[in-house]
């Protein structure tokens, strides 16, 4: 942190609105953290716009300048509703239209092997899950037993393939830009979320070159 900075974490600017105030504020950071360290790297989330529509953007004499973008698909019911097939190629159109044409460093800083919004309050308190149809205006997929609160170890051998499946397709992806961060480490239950427990159970590749399926995207 530089004094008198604090970092925004996940910035939203809904089809561009106050896009301009955003950019004044990365501009304000940048000079702020040039004057205390010529290369300490900026990272710049964008906003939940596509990330390549920032190319251009702090080019030329900016140096030292990345672009973060998170990417889930469990915040849409017709994301949720899609079966693993589905996913995979989502992931890949997503790497083929936007990370291959980025013009910085671009790093995932979060993602998921989740399958679905069962996580509890992962949509605020109180208000359910889409999957199930608890969430308000959704419509019932199938059930969060086991998925708001369980552990890897007892979910069904299907669920932990797709979710496999899913994850290495990420990493397939993700790699092909600068790296990237799983969202999360350790949660309160939910187990699709929970990295300790799906290296701990085999469905997080470890290491990470051991993939159990062939490359899926082109």
């Amino acid at each position: 942190m530089v004094d008198g900075i604090e970092a925004l974490n996940e910035p939203f600017v809904p089809a561009g609105v106050n896009l301009d105030g955003l950019k004044d504020y990365y501009n304000t950071v940048w000079n702020e953290l040039r004057a205390e360290n010529p290369t300490t790297t900026l990272v710049m989330h964008d906003g939940f716009l596509p990330v390549d529509s920032w190319n251009g953007f702090m080019d030329g004499p900016f140096k030292y300048v990345m672009m973060d973008t998170h990417h889930y698909q469990v915040f849409d019911n017709g994301l949720l509703a899609m079966d693993i097939n589905s996913h995979v190629n989502t992931v890949c159109q997503f790497g083929t239209d936007h990370l291959r044409n980025v013009d910085k460093w671009t790093v995932v800083g979060e993602w998921t092997g989740a399958l679905t919004d069962c996580a509890k309050y992962l949509n605020g308190k109180g208000r359910g899950a889409r999957y199930d149809g608890s969430f308000d205006g959704s419509s019932y997929i199938g059930s969060c037993a086991g998925k708001s609160h369980g552990t890897v170890a007892a979910l069904p051998f299907s669920d932990k393939l797709k979710i496999r499946r899913f994850i290495e397709a990420q990493l397939e992806v993700f790699e092909r830009a600068n790296g990237w961060l799983f969202w999360t480490w350790k949660t309160e239950g939910a187990p699709e979320w929970d990295m300790q427990q799906l290296l701990d159970n085999g469905v997080f590749p470890q290491p990470l070159t051991a993939r159990e399926f062939a490359p899926q995207c082109p």
